[in-house]
């Protein structure tokens, strides 16, 4: 994506959250030491690292999630 600078205004940044967990199955997240929390885990050579955990993090990694652009009355 091209994007201009000018001398007013600022850079908007847009975030599509749901796209954050598109094929994320939380059921298959692993419990926390509390039973009550569940977490996702980024080291990918982690026993913990399922399925929900790698496609959180490759979402977070798409480009379709972001959209730059410059805002003149920022």
């Amino acid at each position: 994506m091209n994007l201009t600078v000018q001398q007013t205004g600022g850079l908007l940044l847009r975030i599509d959250p749901c796209l954050l967990f598109t094929n994320v199955d939380f059921s298959q997240l692993p419990q926390g030491a509390m039973r009550s929390t569940y977490a996702f885990n980024d080291d990918p050579s982690s026993t913990d690292y399922t399925q929900p955990s790698a496609n959180l993090y490759a979402n977070l990694r798409s480009t379709a999630l972001y959209a730059f652009s410059w805002a003149t009355n920022l």
